[in-house]
């Protein structure tokens, strides 16, 4: 996938005759944009087959979305990168179907949708947006837009979750999708802190 992307930049780059730093933002984006692909693609194919293909979605989705604006640490490897987060999608979709679906209680899930929002709401204001050696963030003006629009996406989602929880006592599915947000919330936010750079690092067997 890496390769492919940076095939086509250095093609579009030549073209366009472009220099080595803007051949680099184009390698960056098209990269993003192969492993989403490729990423959804994965999570469509096994969620059909476990037979939980929305809640999986909604993890990949909801924590693609929060990362558009909010940044995150990155793996050394696309594929890894790509790997780690098929598998906590699908891991999660798997919780939320066979141990989560017990929990009926709004209570409860509003609680844990308050403690999980509150941190997410702390995590940003610290940390967002947190850049790439590859496509780091210098402009004051894009740094403000990132985190502007990490706290809009966030308060979205809250509001949603808020309504699926509402809506949960008539179609009791509906507190299936809200915990598939709460894990794609908690996978993003969570790429934002150090602790999430050191594992990066030591999944990628770097040091």
């Amino acid at each position: 996938m890496e390769q492919l992307a940076r095939k086509i930049a250095k093609t579009i780059s030549t073209n366009l005759h472009y220099d080595e730093e803007k051949e680099a933002v184009i390698a960056y984006g098209l990269i993003a944009i192969i492993q989403t692909f490729v990423t959804l693609l994965i999570v469509i194919i096994l969620g059909i087959v476990f037979k939980i293909l929305i809640e999986a979605l909604l993890v990949t989705l909801s924590a693609s979305l929060l990362r558009k604006y909010s940044g995150c640490s990155h793996a050394s490897s696309i594929g890894i990168c790509t790997a780690t987060a098929v598998i906590y999608s699908i891991g999660c979709g798997l919780i939320i179907k066979y141990l989560l679906v017990g929990i009926h209680d709004t209570d409860i899930v509003v609680v844990i949708t308050s403690v999980i929002f509150t941190f997410a709401y702390w995590i940003a204001y610290k940390k967002a947006p947190v850049d790439s050696p590859n496509k780091p963030i210098k402009s004051k003006a894009k740094i403000t837009r990132m985190r502007k629009g990490t706290f809009i996406v966030l308060t979205c989602f809250l509001l949603l979750n808020g309504l699926l929880i509402a809506l949960s006592g008539q179609y009791p599915i509906f507190l299936n999708y809200s915990f598939g947000i709460l894990f794609g919330i908690i996978w993003q936010i969570s790429t934002l802190t150090k602790f999430s750079a050191k594992l990066a690092d030591i999944i990628s067997f770097t040091h």
